[in-house]
Protein backbone atom coordinates (compact mmCIF):
# COMPACT_ATOMS: atom_id res chain seq x y z
CA UNK A 1 0.00 0.00 0.00
CA UNK A 2 2.85 2.36 0.81
CA UNK A 3 4.49 1.73 -2.58
CA UNK A 4 1.19 2.36 -4.37
CA UNK A 5 0.63 5.62 -2.49
CA UNK A 6 4.18 6.81 -3.14
CA UNK A 7 3.83 6.02 -6.82
CA UNK A 8 0.45 7.67 -7.38
CA UNK A 9 0.30 10.43 -4.72
CA UNK A 10 1.41 13.04 -7.24
CA UNK A 11 -1.76 12.38 -9.28
CA UNK A 12 -3.88 13.85 -6.50
CA UNK A 13 -1.97 17.12 -6.70
CA UNK A 14 -3.41 17.78 -10.15
CA UNK A 15 -6.70 18.55 -8.40
CA UNK A 16 -6.87 22.29 -7.53
CA UNK A 17 -8.75 21.59 -4.28
CA UNK A 18 -6.75 18.63 -2.97
CA UNK A 19 -3.41 20.34 -3.58
CA UNK A 20 -4.11 22.70 -0.68
CA UNK A 21 -5.40 19.97 1.65
CA UNK A 22 -3.12 16.99 1.26
CA UNK A 23 0.39 16.82 2.75
CA UNK A 24 3.37 16.47 0.49
CA UNK A 25 4.00 12.87 1.50
CA UNK A 26 1.40 10.36 2.75
CA UNK A 27 1.90 8.85 6.17
CA UNK A 28 1.06 5.19 6.66
CA UNK A 29 0.18 3.35 9.85
CA UNK A 30 -0.91 -0.26 10.12
CA UNK A 31 -1.51 -2.71 12.91
CA UNK A 32 -1.71 -6.43 12.29
CA UNK A 33 -3.85 -8.83 14.27
CA UNK A 34 -2.29 -10.78 17.11
CA UNK A 35 -1.04 -14.20 16.07
CA UNK A 36 -0.16 -17.33 17.97
CA UNK A 37 3.39 -16.15 18.56
CA UNK A 38 2.08 -13.06 20.34
CA UNK A 39 -0.19 -15.12 22.55
CA UNK A 40 2.33 -17.75 23.65
CA UNK A 41 4.52 -16.99 26.68
CA UNK A 42 8.33 -16.94 26.57
CA UNK A 43 9.92 -20.36 26.76
CA UNK A 44 12.57 -19.16 29.22
CA UNK A 45 12.38 -17.60 32.64
CA UNK A 46 13.32 -13.93 33.01
CA UNK A 47 14.29 -13.21 36.64
CA UNK A 48 12.97 -10.01 38.23
CA UNK A 49 15.31 -7.04 37.95
CA UNK A 50 16.71 -5.81 41.29
CA UNK A 51 15.71 -2.37 42.51
CA UNK A 52 18.85 -0.17 42.40
CA UNK A 53 17.36 2.07 45.12
CA UNK A 54 16.81 -0.75 47.62
CA UNK A 55 13.60 -2.25 48.89
CA UNK A 56 12.17 1.13 49.85
CA UNK A 57 12.87 2.90 46.58
CA UNK A 58 10.45 3.28 43.64
CA UNK A 59 10.61 0.34 41.26
CA UNK A 60 8.29 1.37 38.42
CA UNK A 61 7.88 4.68 36.60
CA UNK A 62 9.78 7.34 34.67
CA UNK A 63 12.45 9.09 36.78
CA UNK A 64 14.86 11.87 35.71
CA UNK A 65 18.32 11.48 37.15
CA UNK A 66 18.48 15.14 38.26
CA UNK A 67 22.00 15.69 36.95
CA UNK A 68 21.83 15.90 33.10
CA UNK A 69 20.72 18.83 30.92
CA UNK A 70 17.68 16.86 29.71
CA UNK A 71 16.18 16.44 33.19
CA UNK A 72 14.18 19.73 33.14
CA UNK A 73 12.18 18.36 30.20
CA UNK A 74 11.64 14.84 31.63
CA UNK A 75 8.70 14.35 33.97
CA UNK A 76 8.80 12.14 37.07
CA UNK A 77 5.69 10.00 36.86
CA UNK A 78 4.37 6.48 37.40
CA UNK A 79 1.28 6.79 35.15
CA UNK A 80 -0.09 8.76 32.19
CA UNK A 81 -3.36 9.28 30.32
CA UNK A 82 -4.45 9.08 26.68
CA UNK A 83 -5.09 12.22 24.63
CA UNK A 84 -8.77 12.31 25.57
CA UNK A 85 -8.15 11.63 29.29
CA UNK A 86 -10.58 8.72 29.32
CA UNK A 87 -8.02 6.07 30.21
CA UNK A 88 -4.99 5.99 32.48
CA UNK A 89 -1.97 3.73 31.99
CA UNK A 90 0.64 2.66 34.55
CA UNK A 91 4.32 2.44 33.72
CA UNK A 92 5.30 -1.13 34.53
CA UNK A 93 9.08 -0.74 34.45
CA UNK A 94 11.68 1.59 35.87
CA UNK A 95 12.94 4.00 33.19
CA UNK A 96 15.51 6.76 33.69
CA UNK A 97 17.36 9.32 31.55
CA UNK A 98 20.00 6.70 30.78
CA UNK A 99 17.56 3.99 29.63
CA UNK A 100 17.86 2.79 26.05
CA UNK A 101 15.36 1.25 23.63
CA UNK A 102 12.44 3.21 25.01
CA UNK A 103 9.10 4.50 23.75
CA UNK A 104 8.42 8.03 24.99
CA UNK A 105 5.46 10.36 25.20
CA UNK A 106 5.98 14.12 24.55
CA UNK A 107 3.48 16.92 25.21
CA UNK A 108 3.32 20.67 24.72
CA UNK A 109 1.24 23.44 26.41
CA UNK A 110 -1.59 22.56 23.98
CA UNK A 111 -1.77 19.12 25.62
CA UNK A 112 -1.19 17.49 22.25
CA UNK A 113 0.70 14.22 22.22
CA UNK A 114 3.67 12.92 20.25
CA UNK A 115 4.77 9.26 20.59
CA UNK A 116 8.29 8.38 19.52
CA UNK A 117 11.01 5.79 20.02
CA UNK A 118 14.75 5.79 20.45
CA UNK A 119 17.32 3.02 20.70
CA UNK A 120 19.80 5.41 22.31
CA UNK A 121 19.68 6.90 25.80
CA UNK A 122 16.50 8.84 26.43
CA UNK A 123 18.38 12.01 27.40
CA UNK A 124 20.21 12.03 24.06
CA UNK A 125 16.94 11.99 22.16
CA UNK A 126 15.39 14.67 24.39
CA UNK A 127 18.41 16.95 23.85
CA UNK A 128 17.95 16.50 20.08
CA UNK A 129 14.30 17.56 20.34
CA UNK A 130 15.26 20.63 22.41
CA UNK A 131 17.97 21.56 19.92
CA UNK A 132 15.64 21.19 16.92
CA UNK A 133 12.90 23.27 18.56
CA UNK A 134 15.31 26.08 19.47
CA UNK A 135 16.74 26.12 15.94
CA UNK A 136 13.36 25.99 14.18
CA UNK A 137 13.08 29.80 14.01
CA UNK A 138 16.03 30.01 11.62
CA UNK A 139 14.54 27.64 9.02
CA UNK A 140 12.83 29.46 6.13
CA UNK A 141 10.70 26.60 4.77
CA UNK A 142 8.50 25.35 7.62
CA UNK A 143 7.57 22.20 5.67
CA UNK A 144 11.16 21.00 6.01
CA UNK A 145 10.91 20.86 9.79
CA UNK A 146 10.13 17.69 11.70
CA UNK A 147 6.86 17.27 13.57
CA UNK A 148 7.79 18.67 17.02
CA UNK A 149 9.88 21.66 15.83
CA UNK A 150 7.21 22.63 13.28
CA UNK A 151 4.45 22.62 15.93
CA UNK A 152 6.51 24.57 18.48
CA UNK A 153 7.43 27.19 15.87
CA UNK A 154 3.84 27.72 14.80
CA UNK A 155 2.24 27.73 18.25
CA UNK A 156 4.82 28.17 21.01
CA UNK A 157 7.47 30.53 19.67
CA UNK A 158 10.21 27.89 19.47
CA UNK A 159 10.31 27.71 23.29
CA UNK A 160 11.64 24.25 24.15
CA UNK A 161 11.26 24.86 27.90
CA UNK A 162 7.58 23.93 27.66
CA UNK A 163 8.35 20.51 26.15
CA UNK A 164 7.57 17.68 28.57
CA UNK A 165 8.68 14.09 27.96
CA UNK A 166 7.89 10.92 29.87
CA UNK A 167 9.17 7.48 28.96
CA UNK A 168 6.34 4.94 28.95
CA UNK A 169 7.86 1.64 27.79
CA UNK A 170 11.25 -0.02 27.45
CA UNK A 171 12.40 -3.09 25.51
CA UNK A 172 15.02 -5.34 27.07
CA UNK A 173 17.22 -7.70 25.11
CA UNK A 174 16.11 -11.32 24.88
CA UNK A 175 18.57 -13.92 26.15
CA UNK A 176 18.18 -15.62 22.76
CA UNK A 177 18.86 -12.46 20.79
CA UNK A 178 16.28 -10.94 18.45
CA UNK A 179 15.62 -7.74 16.56
CA UNK A 180 15.31 -5.07 19.27
CA UNK A 181 14.64 -2.34 16.73
CA UNK A 182 11.72 -4.27 15.23
CA UNK A 183 10.28 -5.05 18.68
CA UNK A 184 10.64 -1.40 19.64
CA UNK A 185 8.78 -0.29 16.51
CA UNK A 186 5.94 -2.70 17.37
CA UNK A 187 5.69 -1.20 20.87
CA UNK A 188 5.58 2.31 19.41
CA UNK A 189 2.75 1.29 17.05
CA UNK A 190 0.89 -0.24 19.98
CA UNK A 191 1.09 3.00 22.02
CA UNK A 192 0.12 5.17 19.04
CA UNK A 193 -3.11 3.18 18.79
CA UNK A 194 -3.68 2.95 22.57
CA UNK A 195 -3.17 6.67 23.13
CA UNK A 196 -5.30 7.74 20.14
CA UNK A 197 -2.50 9.89 18.75
CA UNK A 198 -3.75 9.05 15.25
CA UNK A 199 -6.75 11.33 15.89
CA UNK A 200 -7.05 15.08 15.71
CA UNK A 201 -5.69 15.72 19.23
CA UNK A 202 -2.12 14.75 18.36
CA UNK A 203 1.07 16.21 16.99
CA UNK A 204 1.22 13.52 14.27
CA UNK A 205 0.18 14.94 10.87
CA UNK A 206 -3.18 13.57 9.84
CA UNK A 207 -5.58 13.17 6.98
CA UNK A 208 -9.18 12.13 7.43
CA UNK A 209 -9.14 8.39 8.03
CA UNK A 210 -11.94 7.63 5.61
CA UNK A 211 -10.38 9.87 2.95
CA UNK A 212 -7.14 7.90 3.17
CA UNK A 213 -9.04 4.61 2.89
CA UNK A 214 -10.93 5.96 -0.12
CA UNK A 215 -7.72 7.13 -1.82
CA UNK A 216 -6.02 3.79 -1.15
CA UNK A 217 -9.00 1.90 -2.54
CA UNK A 218 -9.07 4.03 -5.69
CA UNK A 219 -5.34 3.71 -6.28
CA UNK A 220 -5.28 -0.03 -5.67
CA UNK A 221 -8.35 -0.58 -7.81
CA UNK A 222 -7.08 1.52 -10.70
CA UNK A 223 -3.69 -0.21 -10.60
CA UNK A 224 -5.50 -3.52 -11.16
CA UNK A 225 -7.06 -2.21 -14.36
CA UNK A 226 -3.87 -3.06 -16.18
CA UNK A 227 -4.07 -6.41 -17.91
CA UNK A 228 -1.54 -9.12 -17.20
CA UNK A 229 0.02 -8.47 -20.62
CA UNK A 230 0.42 -4.76 -19.86
CA UNK A 231 2.15 -5.58 -16.60
CA UNK A 232 4.52 -8.01 -18.35
CA UNK A 233 5.32 -5.65 -21.22
CA UNK A 234 6.04 -2.87 -18.72
CA UNK A 235 9.02 -4.89 -17.47
CA UNK A 236 10.85 -4.96 -20.81
CA UNK A 237 11.75 -2.22 -23.32
CA UNK A 238 9.41 -2.02 -26.30
CA UNK A 239 11.10 -2.18 -29.69
CA UNK A 240 10.60 -3.59 -33.17
CA UNK A 241 11.19 -7.32 -33.60
CA UNK A 242 14.38 -7.69 -35.65
CA UNK A 243 16.76 -10.68 -35.95
CA UNK A 244 20.15 -10.78 -34.21
CA UNK A 245 21.82 -11.94 -37.43
CA UNK A 246 20.85 -11.76 -41.12
CA UNK A 247 18.87 -14.73 -42.41
CA UNK A 248 20.59 -17.08 -44.83
CA UNK A 249 17.37 -19.13 -45.18
CA UNK A 250 14.15 -17.56 -43.84
CA UNK A 251 11.05 -19.40 -45.18
CA UNK A 252 8.89 -16.31 -44.76
CA UNK A 253 5.93 -17.95 -46.56
CA UNK A 254 5.54 -20.78 -44.06
CA UNK A 255 2.57 -19.26 -42.19
CA UNK A 256 0.82 -17.61 -45.14
CA UNK A 257 -1.87 -20.30 -45.32
CA UNK A 258 -3.10 -19.58 -41.80
CA UNK A 259 -1.99 -19.54 -38.20
CA UNK A 260 -0.94 -23.03 -37.06
CA UNK A 261 -1.96 -24.55 -33.75
CA UNK A 262 1.56 -25.71 -32.91
CA UNK A 263 5.03 -24.82 -34.19
CA UNK A 264 7.87 -27.26 -33.49
CA UNK A 265 11.27 -25.55 -33.17
CA UNK A 266 13.96 -28.23 -33.57
CA UNK A 267 17.64 -27.20 -33.25
CA UNK A 268 19.75 -29.24 -35.64
CA UNK A 269 23.35 -29.32 -36.84
CA UNK A 270 23.89 -28.68 -40.59
CA UNK A 271 25.43 -32.14 -41.16
CA UNK A 272 22.49 -34.03 -39.55
CA UNK A 273 20.68 -34.72 -42.84
CA UNK A 274 19.70 -38.26 -41.87
CA UNK A 275 18.33 -37.20 -38.47
CA UNK A 276 16.10 -34.56 -40.06
CA UNK A 277 14.72 -37.08 -42.56
CA UNK A 278 13.93 -39.54 -39.77
CA UNK A 279 12.12 -36.86 -37.76
CA UNK A 280 10.07 -35.82 -40.78
CA UNK A 281 8.78 -39.38 -40.98
CA UNK A 282 8.19 -39.91 -37.25
CA UNK A 283 7.20 -37.44 -34.54
CA UNK A 284 7.87 -34.26 -36.60
CA UNK A 285 5.39 -35.28 -39.32
CA UNK A 286 3.22 -32.19 -39.78
CA UNK A 287 0.09 -34.24 -40.55
CA UNK A 288 0.49 -36.66 -37.66
CA UNK A 289 -2.28 -35.31 -35.41
CA UNK A 290 -5.57 -35.24 -37.27
CA UNK A 291 -7.42 -31.93 -37.29
CA UNK A 292 -4.50 -30.02 -35.73
CA UNK A 293 -2.36 -27.73 -37.89
CA UNK A 294 1.31 -28.29 -36.98
CA UNK A 295 4.41 -26.96 -38.71
CA UNK A 296 8.05 -27.86 -38.03
CA UNK A 297 11.14 -25.71 -38.33
CA UNK A 298 14.70 -26.98 -38.09
CA UNK A 299 16.98 -24.29 -36.64
CA UNK A 300 20.47 -24.16 -38.14
CA UNK A 301 23.55 -21.97 -38.12
CA UNK A 302 26.19 -21.67 -40.84
CA UNK A 303 28.86 -24.34 -41.39
CA UNK A 304 32.04 -24.43 -43.42
CA UNK A 305 31.16 -27.34 -45.70
CA UNK A 306 27.43 -28.11 -45.68
CA UNK A 307 25.69 -24.86 -46.57
CA UNK A 308 25.02 -25.78 -50.21
CA UNK A 309 23.54 -29.16 -49.29
CA UNK A 310 21.36 -27.47 -46.65
CA UNK A 311 20.10 -24.99 -49.26
CA UNK A 312 19.10 -27.87 -51.54
CA UNK A 313 17.38 -29.66 -48.64
CA UNK A 314 15.50 -26.48 -47.73
CA UNK A 315 14.35 -25.98 -51.31
CA UNK A 316 12.80 -29.45 -51.21
CA UNK A 317 11.18 -29.51 -47.75
CA UNK A 318 10.81 -25.79 -46.88
CA UNK A 319 11.23 -26.49 -43.15
CA UNK A 320 14.69 -25.02 -42.40
CA UNK A 321 15.66 -21.54 -41.23
CA UNK A 322 19.29 -20.46 -40.96
CA UNK A 323 21.01 -17.27 -39.84
CA UNK A 324 24.53 -16.06 -40.53
CA UNK A 325 26.24 -17.29 -37.35
CA UNK A 326 28.53 -20.29 -36.77
CA UNK A 327 26.63 -23.42 -35.75
CA UNK A 328 28.06 -24.63 -32.42
CA UNK A 329 26.88 -25.86 -29.02
CA UNK A 330 27.61 -22.52 -27.35
CA UNK A 331 25.50 -20.71 -29.95
CA UNK A 332 22.42 -22.75 -29.03
CA UNK A 333 20.93 -19.71 -27.28
CA UNK A 334 21.22 -17.67 -30.49
CA UNK A 335 19.73 -20.56 -32.47
CA UNK A 336 16.72 -20.85 -30.16
CA UNK A 337 16.15 -17.09 -30.17
CA UNK A 338 16.24 -17.23 -33.98
CA UNK A 339 13.23 -19.56 -33.90
CA UNK A 340 11.40 -17.45 -31.31
CA UNK A 341 12.05 -14.28 -33.33
CA UNK A 342 10.83 -15.97 -36.52
CA UNK A 343 7.58 -17.01 -34.85
CA UNK A 344 6.91 -13.64 -33.20
CA UNK A 345 7.53 -11.77 -36.48
CA UNK A 346 6.21 -14.09 -39.20
CA UNK A 347 3.73 -16.30 -37.32
CA UNK A 348 2.42 -14.15 -34.44
CA UNK A 349 -1.02 -15.81 -34.26
CA UNK A 350 0.26 -19.31 -33.55
CA UNK A 351 -1.43 -20.89 -30.52
CA UNK A 352 1.55 -22.80 -29.09
CA UNK A 353 5.27 -23.29 -29.68
CA UNK A 354 7.39 -26.24 -28.65
CA UNK A 355 11.17 -26.22 -28.63
CA UNK A 356 12.46 -29.79 -28.70
CA UNK A 357 15.91 -31.28 -29.33
CA UNK A 358 16.53 -33.59 -32.28
CA UNK A 359 17.67 -36.54 -30.10
CA UNK A 360 14.31 -36.84 -28.35
CA UNK A 361 11.39 -39.26 -28.48
CA UNK A 362 8.23 -37.12 -28.66
CA UNK A 363 4.57 -38.06 -28.25
CA UNK A 364 2.59 -35.30 -30.00
CA UNK A 365 -0.81 -36.90 -29.29
CA UNK A 366 -0.39 -36.71 -25.53
CA UNK A 367 0.94 -33.13 -25.70
CA UNK A 368 -2.00 -31.89 -27.76
CA UNK A 369 -4.71 -33.77 -25.89
CA UNK A 370 -3.67 -33.51 -22.26
CA UNK A 371 -1.75 -30.21 -22.12
CA UNK A 372 -2.66 -27.96 -25.07
CA UNK A 373 -6.30 -29.05 -25.42
CA UNK A 374 -7.36 -27.48 -28.76
CA UNK A 375 -11.05 -27.66 -27.81
CA UNK A 376 -10.45 -24.96 -25.17
CA UNK A 377 -9.47 -21.27 -25.60
CA UNK A 378 -5.71 -20.82 -26.05
CA UNK A 379 -3.76 -20.29 -22.85
CA UNK A 380 -1.98 -16.98 -22.22
CA UNK A 381 1.37 -16.39 -20.52
CA UNK A 382 1.80 -20.16 -20.43
CA UNK A 383 5.15 -21.94 -20.19
CA UNK A 384 5.81 -25.50 -19.06
CA UNK A 385 8.14 -28.45 -19.33
CA UNK A 386 10.43 -30.30 -16.93
CA UNK A 387 11.13 -27.71 -14.25
CA UNK A 388 14.55 -27.32 -12.63
CA UNK A 389 14.55 -25.47 -9.29
CA UNK A 390 17.64 -24.20 -7.48
CA UNK A 391 19.94 -25.32 -10.29
CA UNK A 392 23.60 -24.95 -9.34
CA UNK A 393 26.11 -23.43 -11.81
CA UNK A 394 29.02 -25.75 -12.59
CA UNK A 395 32.18 -24.11 -11.24
CA UNK A 396 34.60 -26.86 -12.39
CA UNK A 397 36.60 -25.53 -15.34
CA UNK A 398 36.78 -28.93 -17.04
CA UNK A 399 32.97 -29.21 -17.19
CA UNK A 400 31.07 -28.78 -20.44
CA UNK A 401 28.67 -26.52 -18.54
CA UNK A 402 31.34 -24.50 -16.69
CA UNK A 403 30.12 -21.11 -15.51
CA UNK A 404 32.50 -18.59 -13.96
CA UNK A 405 31.45 -16.37 -11.06
CA UNK A 406 32.35 -13.37 -13.20
CA UNK A 407 29.73 -14.35 -15.80
CA UNK A 408 27.13 -15.47 -13.26
CA UNK A 409 27.77 -14.66 -9.60
CA UNK A 410 24.55 -15.94 -7.99
CA UNK A 411 24.45 -19.24 -6.11
CA UNK A 412 21.44 -20.66 -7.98
CA UNK A 413 19.99 -20.35 -11.45
CA UNK A 414 16.40 -19.06 -11.65
CA UNK A 415 13.68 -21.68 -12.23
CA UNK A 416 13.85 -22.97 -15.81
CA UNK A 417 12.64 -25.83 -17.99
CA UNK A 418 15.33 -28.17 -19.29
CA UNK A 419 16.12 -27.48 -22.93
CA UNK A 420 15.36 -31.00 -24.10
CA UNK A 421 11.74 -29.98 -24.55
CA UNK A 422 9.40 -27.23 -23.36
CA UNK A 423 6.19 -25.70 -24.68
CA UNK A 424 4.77 -22.19 -24.35
CA UNK A 425 1.81 -20.18 -25.59
CA UNK A 426 2.14 -18.13 -28.77
CA UNK A 427 1.87 -14.78 -26.98
CA UNK A 428 5.04 -15.59 -25.02
CA UNK A 429 7.28 -15.59 -28.11
CA UNK A 430 7.40 -11.81 -28.46
CA UNK A 431 7.71 -11.30 -24.70
CA UNK A 432 10.64 -13.71 -24.38
CA UNK A 433 12.40 -12.16 -27.36
CA UNK A 434 11.97 -8.60 -26.05
CA UNK A 435 13.34 -9.69 -22.68
CA UNK A 436 16.28 -11.40 -24.40
CA UNK A 437 17.20 -8.28 -26.38
CA UNK A 438 17.53 -6.31 -23.13
CA UNK A 439 19.80 -8.87 -21.44
CA UNK A 440 23.36 -10.04 -21.86
CA UNK A 441 23.55 -13.25 -23.86
CA UNK A 442 24.05 -16.44 -21.82
CA UNK A 443 25.60 -19.64 -23.27
CA UNK A 444 23.05 -22.11 -21.86
CA UNK A 445 19.78 -21.69 -23.72
CA UNK A 446 17.38 -23.23 -21.19
CA UNK A 447 18.82 -21.21 -18.28
CA UNK A 448 18.72 -18.05 -20.38
CA UNK A 449 15.05 -18.57 -21.22
CA UNK A 450 14.45 -19.03 -17.47
CA UNK A 451 16.18 -15.68 -16.89
CA UNK A 452 13.86 -14.08 -19.44
CA UNK A 453 10.81 -15.52 -17.66
CA UNK A 454 12.12 -14.18 -14.35
CA UNK A 455 12.53 -10.72 -15.87
CA UNK A 456 9.01 -10.87 -17.29
CA UNK A 457 7.56 -12.03 -13.99
CA UNK A 458 6.03 -15.14 -15.63
CA UNK A 459 5.88 -18.27 -13.49
CA UNK A 460 6.43 -21.69 -15.05
CA UNK A 461 3.29 -23.80 -14.98
CA UNK A 462 3.74 -27.00 -12.98
CA UNK A 463 2.04 -29.98 -14.60
CA UNK A 464 0.04 -32.47 -12.57
CA UNK A 465 2.13 -35.39 -13.85
CA UNK A 466 5.75 -35.96 -14.83
CA UNK A 467 5.14 -36.03 -18.58
CA UNK A 468 8.47 -34.50 -19.61
CA UNK A 469 11.59 -36.61 -19.05
CA UNK A 470 15.15 -35.47 -19.73
CA UNK A 471 16.77 -38.85 -19.08
CA UNK A 472 16.77 -41.94 -21.21
CA UNK A 473 13.87 -44.27 -20.48
CA UNK A 474 13.99 -47.88 -21.76
CA UNK A 475 11.32 -48.35 -24.39
CA UNK A 476 8.03 -49.59 -23.03
CA UNK A 477 5.24 -49.30 -25.55
CA UNK A 478 2.43 -48.56 -23.08
CA UNK A 479 4.53 -46.45 -20.74
CA UNK A 480 5.61 -44.23 -23.65
CA UNK A 481 1.98 -43.44 -24.46
CA UNK A 482 1.83 -41.68 -21.06
CA UNK A 483 4.95 -39.53 -21.59
CA UNK A 484 5.52 -36.48 -23.80
CA UNK A 485 9.32 -36.46 -24.15
CA UNK A 486 12.20 -38.86 -23.50
CA UNK A 487 15.88 -38.13 -24.13
CA UNK A 488 18.80 -39.77 -25.94
CA UNK A 489 17.24 -41.61 -28.87
CA UNK A 490 19.24 -42.10 -32.06
CA UNK A 491 17.55 -41.91 -35.50
CA UNK A 492 17.97 -45.68 -35.89
CA UNK A 493 16.20 -46.31 -32.57
CA UNK A 494 13.36 -44.00 -33.59
CA UNK A 495 12.87 -45.82 -36.88
CA UNK A 496 12.85 -49.13 -35.05
CA UNK A 497 10.32 -48.35 -32.32
CA UNK A 498 8.03 -45.84 -34.06
CA UNK A 499 5.82 -48.42 -35.88
CA UNK A 500 5.24 -50.31 -32.63
CA UNK A 501 4.56 -47.09 -30.72
CA UNK A 502 2.01 -46.09 -33.36
CA UNK A 503 0.11 -49.28 -32.55
CA UNK A 504 0.54 -48.79 -28.81
CA UNK A 505 -1.12 -45.35 -29.02
CA UNK A 506 -4.34 -47.11 -30.00
CA UNK A 507 -4.17 -50.34 -28.04
CA UNK A 508 -2.60 -49.63 -24.66
CA UNK A 509 -4.67 -48.82 -21.59
CA UNK A 510 -3.70 -45.20 -21.05
CA UNK A 511 -5.28 -44.79 -17.57
CA UNK A 512 -7.61 -41.93 -18.22
CA UNK A 513 -6.70 -40.68 -21.69
CA UNK A 514 -10.03 -40.03 -23.36
CA UNK A 515 -11.27 -41.44 -26.65
CA UNK A 516 -10.17 -38.45 -28.70
CA UNK A 517 -6.55 -39.59 -28.77
CA UNK A 518 -7.76 -43.00 -29.97
CA UNK A 519 -9.77 -41.26 -32.67
CA UNK A 520 -6.70 -39.42 -33.97
CA UNK A 521 -4.68 -42.62 -34.00
CA UNK A 522 -7.42 -44.47 -35.89
CA UNK A 523 -7.48 -41.78 -38.56
CA UNK A 524 -3.70 -41.65 -38.96
CA UNK A 525 -3.20 -45.43 -38.88
CA UNK A 526 -6.52 -46.93 -40.13
CA UNK A 527 -5.05 -50.30 -41.24
CA UNK A 528 -3.66 -50.94 -37.75
CA UNK A 529 -6.74 -49.98 -35.77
Amino acid sequence: MRDILDRHWSVLFTDPVLVDVLPRRPLMMARRARNLGDLLVNSHYIPPRPNPFGSGGPLRGCFPCGHCVACPNILRTTSFACSEGKRTFSINQRITCASTHVVYYATCPCSLIYVGLTSRELRVRVREHVRDINAAGSVEDVSLLKTLPRHFRRHHGCDARSLRVRSIDVVHGDVRGGNLRKTLAKRESKWIVSLNTKRLKSLIPHVCFFSVILVIFILVYTSDWRTEDEKIYSRVPQRAITPFYPYFIEENEKCKEGAPFLVLLIPSAPQEFHTRNVLRNTWANESLVNGVHIIRLFLLGRSKSNDEKVIQESAHFHDIIMQDFLDSYYNLTIKTLMGIEWVSRLCPKVKYIMKIDSDMFFNPWLLVERILQPQRPPKKNFFTGMITLNGLPFREKDSKWYMSTKTYSKMFYPPFCTGTGYVFSGDMAKKIYLAATSMQMFPFEDVFVGMCLEKLGVKIFELSENWFRRDRVPYDRCKFTRLVTMHHFTPEELLKIWPDFSVAVKTCNKNGLDNEIKHWASVVFPPLF
